[in-house]
């Protein structure tokens, strides 16, 4: 996308489908200051943040929907999975979101697919067609560096 008489070089679109603002634009003129950085990395926190947290949420949501609509327990759930029942528990109270070997085990056991369970309705579209190979190498590090703090709260 670009915004004509404006100079700028580089644009940032993303489409939150579930999340009252619908898309939001960034762009700065001809290169990026450290400001610029600073308010992109501080957006894509934000994004990350409630992106993570509503994911939690349908996790959360679906294990215990499919959990309880099979009449199991939480313990009864812990024990076919060899985890403790407070791992569950805290998998249902949105306190922590299962490992992926968890969430195809999950998966499997009540025979439905991974994205039921994801949730994956939202949606993030970044809009790269503008940007310098150094402008997406950061946003791939950035991309890199939230993964890493999702599995380290995961552990």
């Amino acid at each position: 996308m670009y915004l004509p008489n404006t100079g700028s070089r580089i644009i940032f679109c993303f489409y939150l489908n579930n999340i009252n603002e619908t898309s939001k634009v960034y762009h700065c003129k001809s290169q990026l200051s450290i400001l610029n950085i600073i308010m992109i990395m501080r957006y894509l926190i934000d994004c990350f943040t409630i992106l993570l947290k509503e994911t939690s949420d349908m996790i959360a949501e679906r294990i215990k929907q499919l959990r309880t609509s099979c009449h199991m327990t939480q313990t009864s759930l812990a024990k076919k999975l060899n985890i403790t029942r407070s791992s569950v528990n805290a998998w249902e109270m949105g306190l922590s979101i299962p490992s992926t070997t968890y969430i195809v085990e999950l998966s499997q056991l009540f025979q439905v697919s991974t994205d039921y369970l994801l949730g994956l309705k939202t949606n993030i579209f970044l809009d790269a067609s503008s940007l310098s190979e150094q402008e997406i190498h950061i946003v791939y590090e950035l991309i890199q560096y939230f993964k890493e703090m999702n599995s380290k709260k995961q552990s």
